[in-house]
């Protein structure tokens, strides 16, 4: 079974968590919050997986490499 890369779920309204709200327009600030501060954890942790490059070998767009 292949997973999403963001699962994003209202636990109040659907408690067995069977939506994925993930990229839906209504959900965005959500999400955007919900990314940044695992980022901001990661960091904070010296997450040893946090450095990541894209195809060209440049940074990525969703670290920013900053495990480097």
């Amino acid at each position: 079974m292949q997973r999403p890369e963001w699962q994003l779920c209202d636990t109040e309204a659907d408690p067995l968590c069977l939506t994925n709200l993930a990229g839906a327009p209504a959900h965005a600030a959500t999400q955007r919050n919900l990314t940044a501060s695992l980022l901001s954890w990661r960091k904070a942790t010296n997450d040893p997986w946090l450095l990541c490059q894209d195809e060209h070998g440049e940074a990525c767009q969703i670290c920013g490499g900053v495990g480097a």
